[in-house]
């Protein structure tokens, strides 16, 4: 199915979506079209929760190409609340499918987020690719606060939209050099420089899902504590170290919550760098971990086999502990 060349605007309807597709077409092409000045909840929406978890009858879908910009919906705000799914959203992809969305303009301050995706894959490799878009930003940390993922911990909890166009139309390839970066002692974004994290800074709080691109290493020292957030998580595309002692733990999460450490999603190693060392975790403890919105999921998952855990507890879990 190809839907290709219109333009679509102006219209309006208090909660729908201009567009749904369900997932009993083999490939779905979305390509070049014009859609401005609508007042609906969802502008596109794939749902292909019909479709067979079968990868051979997947559908492949294209976004490409496509202006959607300026379209609004009235919930009393267009801030997305920390840690919920958004009411409102440009693009909206759920069930199984393989999706890419590239080269569009997705500029819809009306609405909470741009790209909301409830898409499932089967292994780590198979993200959404959302890459050479146009957000309106000029900085990763804006384009990943106009993207939501509700993916569980079964599966890899990120959309990659690097590289992306800017508002000044220029090619952005990296996250900003702060991106990642402790701030104070907060962690969250995307981290492309390596660094310790040390005691004397110790608590951390994670706000954000936190991910360690390639080639990154986070060495963490004995006694630091980690607090993370409700439902975010560590993804490990580079390295962390964490090597505690005996005496002298560390620790991810905590075992009674409080406002600041809550249940979390847990650390998800996908390093396919075979050249580096492995991670390690050393005299770890990690607290709570496995939750993901209102699904259960795994503490402690590796899709690679560059990790090292020795001497760790794993306490208070959800469904699965080590996978």
């Amino acid at each position: 199915m190809t839907v290709s060349g219109n333009n679509i605007i102006d219209n309006e309807y208090s909660y729908g979506s201009i567009s749904l597709y369900r997932g009993y077409e083999k490939t779905i092409l979305f390509v070049n079209n014009d859609i401005a000045g609508n007042h609906y909840r969802h502008i596109v929406v794939m749902n292909m929760e019909k479709t067979t978890y079968d990868l051979s009858k997947t559908p492949n879908i294209g976004l490409v190409g496509n202006v959607i910009a300026n379209n609004t919906y009235s919930s009393g705000n267009s801030e997305r609340r920390p840690s919920q799914p958004p009411m409102s959203a440009a693009l909206v992809l759920d069930g199984y499918g393989n999706v890419c969305i590239q080269n569009n303009t997705l500029q819809n301050p009306g609405l909470e987020t741009e790209v909301y995706v409830k898409t499932r894959a089967s292994k780590w490799t198979d993200t959404t690719e959302a890459r050479y878009n146009t957000w309106g930003c000029e900085n990763t940390h804006c384009v990943r606060k106009r993207t939501y993922d509700a993916h569980n911990d079964m599966y890899l909890p990120e959309v990659r939209v690097l590289p992306f166009v800017s508002r000044s139309n220029e090619m952005v390839y990296t996250p900003d050099v702060t991106e990642g970066l402790p701030q104070g002692n907060v962690l969250g974004g995307w981290l492309n420089k390596s660094i310790t994290l040390e005691a004397a800074g110790s608590p951390f709080y994670l706000k954000e899902d936190w991910t360690i691109l390639p080639g990154v290493e986070v060495f963490i020292e004995p006694g630091v504590w980690i607090k993370p957030a409700r439902d975010k998580g560590i993804l490990v595309l580079g390295q962390i170290v964490a090597r505690g002692e005996k005496g002298k733990r560390v620790a991810f999460g905590c075992q009674y919550q409080t406002a600041y450490c809550s249940y979390w999603h847990g650390l998800v190693f996908a390093s396919d760098d075979v050249s580096t060392s492995p991670s390690e975790l050393l005299f770890v403890d990690v607290f709570n971990a496995g939750y993901k919105g209102n699904t259960y999921g795994t503490a402690v998952q590796s899709f690679s086999p560059s990790i090292i855990m020795q001497n760790s507890r794993v306490i208070q879990s959800r469904l699965t502990v080590l996978n």
